[in-house]
Protein backbone atom coordinates (compact mmCIF):
# COMPACT_ATOMS: atom_id res chain seq x y z
CA UNK A 1 0.00 0.00 0.00
CA UNK A 2 0.78 3.39 -0.29
CA UNK A 3 3.03 4.96 2.64
CA UNK A 4 1.76 7.79 4.81
CA UNK A 5 2.96 11.30 4.52
CA UNK A 6 1.92 12.90 7.77
CA UNK A 7 3.20 11.70 11.18
CA UNK A 8 0.08 10.93 13.17
CA UNK A 9 -0.42 8.38 10.08
CA UNK A 10 2.67 6.84 9.97
CA UNK A 11 2.45 6.37 13.68
CA UNK A 12 -1.03 4.96 13.61
CA UNK A 13 0.36 2.76 10.80
CA UNK A 14 2.96 1.21 12.87
CA UNK A 15 0.45 0.50 15.75
CA UNK A 16 -1.64 -1.09 13.28
CA UNK A 17 0.71 -2.96 11.73
CA UNK A 18 1.68 -4.39 15.29
CA UNK A 19 -1.69 -5.40 15.52
CA UNK A 20 -2.11 -7.56 13.03
CA UNK A 21 1.04 -8.85 12.88
CA UNK A 22 0.50 -10.20 16.46
CA UNK A 23 -3.37 -11.54 15.31
CA UNK A 24 -1.50 -13.21 12.48
CA UNK A 25 1.27 -14.96 14.87
CA UNK A 26 -1.36 -16.22 16.93
CA UNK A 27 -3.42 -17.65 14.32
CA UNK A 28 -0.65 -19.47 13.03
CA UNK A 29 0.58 -20.38 16.29
CA UNK A 30 -2.88 -21.87 16.90
CA UNK A 31 -3.22 -23.75 13.50
CA UNK A 32 0.46 -25.00 14.40
CA UNK A 33 -0.70 -26.47 17.47
CA UNK A 34 -3.84 -27.94 16.10
CA UNK A 35 -1.97 -29.75 13.38
CA UNK A 36 1.13 -31.27 15.71
CA UNK A 37 -1.60 -32.38 17.74
CA UNK A 38 -3.68 -33.80 14.93
CA UNK A 39 -0.10 -35.39 13.67
CA UNK A 40 0.34 -36.62 17.28
CA UNK A 41 -3.14 -38.49 17.55
CA UNK A 42 -2.57 -40.03 13.75
CA UNK A 43 1.06 -41.12 15.34
CA UNK A 44 -0.78 -42.53 18.71
CA UNK A 45 -3.57 -44.01 17.09
CA UNK A 46 -1.74 -45.90 14.13
CA UNK A 47 -4.73 -44.88 11.41
CA UNK A 48 -4.05 -44.45 8.15
CA UNK A 49 -6.24 -42.56 6.47
CA UNK A 50 -5.40 -40.65 2.85
CA UNK A 51 -5.74 -37.85 2.44
CA UNK A 52 -6.00 -37.45 -1.55
CA UNK A 53 -4.69 -40.15 -4.12
CA UNK A 54 -1.16 -38.94 -3.23
CA UNK A 55 -0.58 -38.47 0.39
CA UNK A 56 -1.88 -39.91 3.68
CA UNK A 57 -3.23 -37.83 6.57
CA UNK A 58 -0.04 -37.60 7.64
CA UNK A 59 2.22 -36.65 5.54
CA UNK A 60 -0.37 -34.16 4.08
CA UNK A 61 -0.80 -32.16 7.65
CA UNK A 62 3.19 -32.19 8.09
CA UNK A 63 3.59 -30.53 3.77
CA UNK A 64 0.66 -27.88 4.89
CA UNK A 65 2.56 -27.39 8.72
CA UNK A 66 5.34 -26.95 6.87
CA UNK A 67 4.08 -24.65 4.19
CA UNK A 68 2.25 -22.37 6.79
CA UNK A 69 5.46 -22.44 9.15
CA UNK A 70 7.13 -20.69 5.41
CA UNK A 71 4.87 -18.47 4.98
CA UNK A 72 4.64 -17.29 8.46
CA UNK A 73 8.57 -16.56 8.17
CA UNK A 74 7.48 -14.63 5.12
CA UNK A 75 4.98 -12.32 6.31
CA UNK A 76 7.43 -11.85 9.10
CA UNK A 77 10.22 -10.55 6.57
CA UNK A 78 7.38 -8.50 4.69
CA UNK A 79 6.61 -6.69 8.45
CA UNK A 80 9.63 -6.10 9.04
CA UNK A 81 10.26 -3.97 5.76
CA UNK A 82 6.67 -2.54 5.99
CA UNK A 83 7.74 -1.42 9.42
CA UNK A 84 11.63 0.28 8.49
CA UNK A 85 9.54 1.77 5.63
CA UNK A 86 6.96 3.00 8.21
CA UNK A 87 10.14 4.19 10.53
CA UNK A 88 11.11 6.22 7.68
CA UNK A 89 7.96 7.96 7.03
CA UNK A 90 7.99 9.02 11.14
CA UNK A 91 11.59 10.34 10.69
CA UNK A 92 10.95 11.95 7.28
CA UNK A 93 7.78 13.96 8.87
CA UNK A 94 9.84 14.70 12.34
CA UNK A 95 12.64 16.35 10.14
CA UNK A 96 9.93 17.95 7.99
CA UNK A 97 8.25 19.79 11.38
CA UNK A 98 11.62 20.43 12.17
CA UNK A 99 13.04 22.24 9.22
CA UNK A 100 9.93 24.16 9.20
CA UNK A 101 10.60 25.64 12.38
CA UNK A 102 14.22 26.54 11.19
CA UNK A 103 13.36 28.12 8.03
CA UNK A 104 10.40 29.68 10.26
CA UNK A 105 13.26 31.46 12.64
CA UNK A 106 14.99 32.26 9.46
CA UNK A 107 12.73 33.58 8.26
CA UNK A 108 11.80 36.28 11.29
CA UNK A 109 14.93 36.30 12.14
CA UNK A 110 15.81 38.23 8.55
CA UNK A 111 12.47 40.20 9.38
CA UNK A 112 14.09 41.55 12.47
CA UNK A 113 17.64 42.32 11.20
CA UNK A 114 15.85 44.39 8.24
CA UNK A 115 13.84 46.05 10.89
CA UNK A 116 16.46 47.01 13.31
CA UNK A 117 19.04 47.86 10.92
CA UNK A 118 20.80 51.24 11.89
CA UNK A 119 23.39 53.00 11.80
CA UNK A 120 24.66 54.69 15.74
CA UNK A 121 24.76 57.99 16.06
CA UNK A 122 27.21 57.89 19.13
CA UNK A 123 29.66 55.39 20.94
CA UNK A 124 27.03 54.52 23.20
CA UNK A 125 24.37 53.32 20.91
CA UNK A 126 27.56 51.88 18.98
CA UNK A 127 28.33 49.57 22.16
CA UNK A 128 24.63 48.88 22.72
CA UNK A 129 24.38 48.04 19.19
CA UNK A 130 27.53 45.45 19.83
CA UNK A 131 26.00 44.11 23.00
CA UNK A 132 22.83 43.15 20.66
CA UNK A 133 25.00 41.86 17.95
CA UNK A 134 27.02 39.67 20.51
CA UNK A 135 23.58 38.28 22.03
CA UNK A 136 22.27 37.70 18.22
CA UNK A 137 25.35 35.74 17.61
CA UNK A 138 24.91 33.48 19.67
CA UNK A 139 21.49 32.98 19.42
CA UNK A 140 22.57 32.51 15.12
CA UNK A 141 25.46 29.47 17.00
CA UNK A 142 23.03 27.54 18.78
CA UNK A 143 19.91 27.22 15.41
CA UNK A 144 23.04 26.43 13.79
CA UNK A 145 24.23 23.62 16.30
CA UNK A 146 20.60 22.73 16.27
CA UNK A 147 19.80 22.34 12.32
CA UNK A 148 23.29 20.69 12.14
CA UNK A 149 21.83 18.50 14.50
CA UNK A 150 18.28 18.26 12.40
CA UNK A 151 20.06 17.47 9.46
CA UNK A 152 21.74 14.30 10.70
Amino acid sequence: GELPRELNEAERGMRGLDEQLNHIQSATFNVVQRGQDLLQLFESSGISLMADSQYNGETRVQVLLEYLQERAVDMEDLATIRRIKLEQCVQLATFQTDATQVMRWIQNTEAMLMASFTIPGCLQEAEQLKKEHEQFQVAIEKTHSSAVHVRQ
